[in-house]
């Protein structure tokens, strides 16, 4: 074996078991605060997989219609991880957040602590996946940020058609968001084709509002 290969090992493995389950029994604050039952309400593991699915498609779309270089492996392991400190911290409401200070330093310490005994190559790229994509400093960390309001968005048209009148707000202030964040992305045929997706779930959420 190459010196230069770091050992992978069982307990590696199994804290990554650890890691998934724990964010698989943590519920989005969100929805628990928009009365969806617990049965109904999305954890963070629920999420943090939509997100992916999501990220891998619009990646791959992106890369058929524009001439900008995008990785999809980036995209891919910056929507696993986006929100894994979750594991540690909990999911903890937006408003919350914002009267913890220095908030987002405690998001990257607990990042830091669930990955210091991984592979050193594993936790660097990681670590620096995570910073790029909470600063939005590339065109992958802009994908994931739309991903993973688009994963929010389908979830609150989900629980509006099962009948639940206060996420409505929710599903309007992510609609917001997505435009928001296409206004960073230069390749206007893949603006065109969300902005249309984004029209529709309009239509639903006003449909909505109005029955």
């Amino acid at each position: 074996m190459s010196a230069n290969i770091e050992k992978l090992s069982l307990e590696g493995l199994l804290k990554i078991l650890r890691t998934v389950d724990s964010l698989c029994s943590i519920p989005r604050i969100g929805w628990v605060q928009r009365s969806v039952s617990k049965f109904e309400a999305e954890d963070v593991g629920k999420h943090i997989l939509l997100t992916s699915y999501i990220g891998l498609i619009l990646c791959n779309y992106y890369k058929s219609l524009c001439d900008d270089k995008v990785n999809c492996d980036k995209v891919s392991t910056m929507c696993l991880i986006h929100d894994v400190h979750e594991a540690s911290i909990g999911n903890i409401a937006g408003d919350v957040r914002r009267l913890i200070p220095n908030f987002r330093s405690i998001e990257l310490k607990k990042l830091e602590e669930l990955f210091k005994e991984y592979p050193l190559s594993i936790s660097k790229i990681i670590g620096t996946y995570f910073l790029e994509y909470r600063e939005s400093t590339c065109v992958e960390a802009i994908l994931v940020r739309i991903s993973d309001k688009i994963s929010t968005l389908l979830r609150a048209c989900r629980y509006i058609q099962q009948g639940n009148r206060e996420v409505i707000d929710l599903a309007q202030y992510y609609i917001n968001e997505v435009r928001n964040l296409l206004s960073y992305v230069r390749c206007e045929p893949f603006k065109q084709a969300l902005e249309s997706i984004l029209a529709e779930v309009s239509k639903e959420v006003s449909r909505a509002c109005s029955s």
